[in-house]
């Protein structure tokens, strides 16, 4: 418990990173956090909050490359988490937060595979854009806020 609670902080710090610019600080962190977590795998490899919550720092790990203008290397492991996702989806497809994470890191490979001129930056967001309709389904208004801006900014090409 303790451990996932470092790994907790290791993100967040993370994040304030990125948001000071600092990406290949973030990048750092990210990955202290990532073998916290793998630590926690080990002793539990069936653990399915560590199964899930392990894909978090690559997800950052992406952001930050994607800071950077190492989008290709960033839609690599945007894929490999989707891929882990889509999995989960196919067990717990009434999770809600699954869906959530999906939106997210799709729409962050739209706009990494846009920056990079990729022919993949149409499928990314077609996939976001039926993701959203999903999750529309089960979400009020006000629930929907943040994913009703991050389609604004997917659609008019803007940053996530």
């Amino acid at each position: 418990e303790t451990a996932l609670a470092l790994a907790n902080r290791l993100g967040w710090q993370a994040d304030v990173e990125l948001a000071t610019g600092n990406s290949a600080g973030a990048i750092a962190l990210r990955s202290e956090e990532a073998a916290l977590i793998d630590r926690l795998l080990r002793t539990d490899p069936e653990n399915a909050e560590f199964r899930e919550r392990r894909l978090w720092p690559d997800v950052g790990i992406a952001v930050a490359l994607v800071r950077q203008n190492r989008n290709a290397e960033a839609i690599r492991i945007l894929k490999r988490c989707l891929a882990a996702y889509n999995q989960m989806a196919t067990s717990r497809s009434d999770d809600v937060t699954i869906t959530e994470a999906r939106i997210r890191i799709t729409a962050i490979a739209a706009n990494a595979a846009r920056d990079s001129g990729s022919n993949e930056a149409a499928q990314f967001a077609a996939r976001a854009r039926l993701l959203y309709q999903q999750l529309r389904r089960t979400h009020t208004a006000a629930q929907m806020a943040r994913f009703d801006a991050m389609m604004i900014e997917l659609e008019q090409g803007g940053r996530l």
